[in-house]
């Protein structure tokens, strides 16, 4: 990847498609058309075939791609990701409204990253609308092809679209009334196994405005604070992804709505509340109102008896400021349940 005069090397599907139908001429183009690109860059071809107007190689970046123990993630899936979504943006700049991706060994990964690359949330864009491809495996006949991983990797995709779409929606059109109208479709409850299996309790802190209160913010620190929610959205995508595949387990979902801003009920510094088991909690800012939004569903989540339960929420400013936004860290008094957290992001590349 570091070498500019590496000639490269095309996947096991590119291959193919360069001496069947292209008479070699993709790779011959490729040579002539300057450095090999890496990682997160692309190369587009025009008429190199009777089938394909236009066909754009992605760079994968080194061959031997694996985990990565700095990174403590898989980087082939990652690279993979990535290099179909920026293929997948480069055809919709051109206005392709049919996209062939190949699986490059990996074909939920592939679909993943396409499905993520070309999402754009149109809701607000009165003047202009970004056009969308439709997105298809790249599949050759008398091919194995994995069907069954792309659909998940689409799934996976749209959960975390719909995710993106309710994060970046205005405050004023998200209140906690009308994010409740928003899912009542989506299950928040979901029964994928026998009904005497013990229940995974999701709970996502629902602030969809979080001004500080009293102890206001600053309107730099509020200009993101619509995404405040953005933990109920991760319960509610997940719901339906899990609902969507068909998954053998139980789910309960649970999302504290509120909107923090200051009024003549809003609380102040002194102020003790009670929670549902009766402790009382003394408030001292109200600014870190994160953890009273969710501890009432914490308690409310014992009744389903589950085998454990995970929070998501944006509790602490101080958690982008220790460790910066590409990270999430993960709090928990259970061993097992942080492995298997910390091994499911090995592949899905997020970064605890």
């Amino acid at each position: 990847e570091d070498d500019l005069y590496d000639p490269g090397k095309l996947t096991q599907a590119a291959q193919k498609y360069n001496t069947r139908f292209a008479n070699g001429r993709l790779l011959e183009l490729l040579k002539i058309s300057g450095p090999c690109p890496r990682r997160g860059e692309s190369r587009t071809f025009f008429n190199i075939d009777p089938f394909y107007a236009r066909v754009v190689v992605a760079g994968l970046g080194h061959e031997c791609l694996d985990y990565s123990e700095q990174e403590v993630l898989d980087e082939s899936k990652e690279a993979i990701r990535i290099a179909a979504a920026v293929g997948c943006r480069e055809l919709q700049k051109l206005h392709t409204a049919n996209v062939s991706v190949e699986s490059f060994g990996h074909a939920e990964s592939a679909a993943e990253g396409a499905a993520l690359g070309i999402w754009t949330n149109h809701e607000f864009r009165s003047l202009t609308h970004t056009f969308e491809p439709q997105i298809n495996l790249y599949e050759l006949e008398g091919e194995d092809t994995d069907r069954i991983g792309w659909e998940i990797g689409l799934q996976k995709a749209s959960a975390q679209n719909l995710t993106r779409q309710l994060q970046d929606t205005p405050a004023n059109l998200l209140t906690p009334s009308m994010f409740a109208q928003n899912i009542v479709n989506i299950l928040t409850s979901y029964f994928g196994t026998r009904c005497d299996e013990r229940p995974i309790v999701l709970i996502g802190q629902g602030t969809t405005f979080d001004s500080g209160g009293l102890c206001r913010k600053t309107a730099h620190d509020q200009e993101y604070s619509r995404g405040d929610m953005t933990g109920a959205a991760v319960v509610v995508a997940t719901c339906r992804a899990i609902a969507s595949m068909n998954l053998p387990v139980n789910i309960r979902g649970l999302i504290p709505l509120c909107e923090h801003i200051m009024g003549a009920s809003a609380m102040k510094p002194g102020d003790v509340v009670k929670t549902m088991n009766g402790k009382c909690i003394e408030i001292a800012d109200t600014d870190a109102e994160g953890p009273l939004v969710i501890v009432d569903a914490l308690l409310y989540a014992k009744n389903y008896f589950p085998r454990f339960v995970i929070d998501i929420g944006t509790i602490s400013g101080e958690i982008c400021q220790t460790f910066g936004n590409e990270v999430s860290t993960v709090f928990t008094n259970s061993e097992d349940l942080w492995e298997q957290i910390r091994e499911a992001s090995v592949h899905t590349g997020e970064l605890n």
